[in-house]
């Protein structure tokens, strides 16, 4: 088995693209309790990458595909729509169903890099950790998980034989 975990970055200051003091404290809190991990990978956003530092993990890699979200996926749902709005809108086939399926292949991808019982972590932003797990996991019953990912919340994929094989939603303790 492998294991991903992707998670939102933390707390940043909206005049910069960068953590605040609250952001930074929050990574550190959740960093103590999670890993070790055996690849670490962020978004090319600061706040990405600074919330694994913070955590106390260096950074192996930073992929751009993990950065943002296009303008054609905006305009068929919104960045904070939920888990179950993302499985819905997935379904149309459109825009939204292609980058899902895109990310997916981004972290097909990672799984091949993670040692047998090894564990990565990626860290991006909102509406792309719920179209990763889409996209990966399109016919899992999202009815039940409504709200988007907050900060450092998240998804622990389980991988076996290089399929993904379950989902598990990572709060906030």
């Amino acid at each position: 088995m492998k294991f991903i975990e992707h998670r939102r970055h933390s707390v940043y200051a909206t005049t910069s693209r960068h953590l605040n003091q609250r952001g930074i404290d929050l990574a550190r809190k959740l960093g103590k309790n999670i890993g070790p991990f055996d690849l670490v990978i962020t978004s090319t956003v600061p706040r990405a990458f600074e919330t694994a530092i913070a955590m106390g993990f260096e950074v192996n890699e930073t992929i751009k595909e993990i950065s943002s979200i296009s303008s054609a996926v905006n305009q068929e749902i919104p960045w904070d729509a939920g888990f179950r709005q993302f499985a819905e809108v997935f379904q149309y086939n459109g825009a939204t169903t292609l980058w899902a399926r895109k990310l997916a292949g981004v972290l097909t991808k990672i799984t091949k890099r993670i040692p047998q019982n090894g564990y990565a972590l990626v860290i991006s932003h909102g509406g792309i950790v719920e179209g990763s797990t889409i996209g990966c996991f399109p016919n899992f019953n999202y009815s039940s998980w409504d709200r988007s990912v907050s900060y450092c919340e998240g998804v622990r994929l389980t991988i076996k034989d290089e399929k993904i094989v379950s989902i598990e939603f990572l709060g906030i303790k």
